[in-house]
């Protein structure tokens, strides 16, 4: 019988320190849910578009983050949140211009062991904005003050004054050039 309880002991132990090894594994690692990915509001993105980094993972207290966004390979913001912090970041039209790639860093990591860490990235490059008309919901081309659209029955013999009104967000040089068959 003295053998029997002495082995009890023994097991009891071992199945304790495999459920505090089970315990500490789960807590240390980190993962995501869902990588770092890039959305904008247009078929952009433009430079008229802010440009939304969003991820996810399981939240415990153990996980802290680090956002670093990279313009054109420099980086541009860095900082570190704890798990309480929203699993966004929202690059600013403003900073944008056409040409640069932005990309959004995100690395987890387990605040007690700095070794259990995983990072993910996306990159974006944002491209050449379309023309602006004046008013929404017009072409921007005008004759005697009435917008025209894409097609204008002209008389022969009649001067026409075309204005054209619209404005590049990336500041390129607008140029009105009728088409080949505008006076056909």
């Amino acid at each position: 019988m003295m053998r029997r309880s002495s082995a009890r002991p023994l097991l009891s132990a071992v199945a304790i320190v495999a459920a505090f090894l089970c315990a500490v594994t789960i807590i240390g690692a980190v993962s995501f849910i869902s990588n770092p990915s890039l959305s904008w509001s247009s078929d952009g993105p433009y430079t008229n578009d802010s440009i939304s980094c969003n991820w996810s993972y399981a939240a415990n207290a153990e996980v802290g983050q680090n956002i670093t966004i990279l313009r054109n390979g420099t980086q541009n913001v860095s900082f570190d949140e704890s798990v309480a912090v929203n699993t966004s970041f929202v690059i600013p039209a403003s900073w944008t211009m056409k040409g640069d790639n932005w990309t959004c860093i995100v690395t987890l990591y387990n605040n007690t062991d700095l070794s259990q860490n995983t990072t993910s990235s996306a990159s974006v490059r944002i491209k050449n904005s379309p023309p602006i008309t004046e008013a929404v919901g017009t072409y921007g081309v005008f004759i005697g003050g009435a917008d025209i659209g894409y097609s204008y029955n002209v008389v022969e013999r009649t001067v026409y004054y075309v204005q054209a009104i619209a404005f590049d967000p990336d500041r390129n040089t607008l140029r009105y050039q009728p088409s080949s068959d505008f006076c056909v």
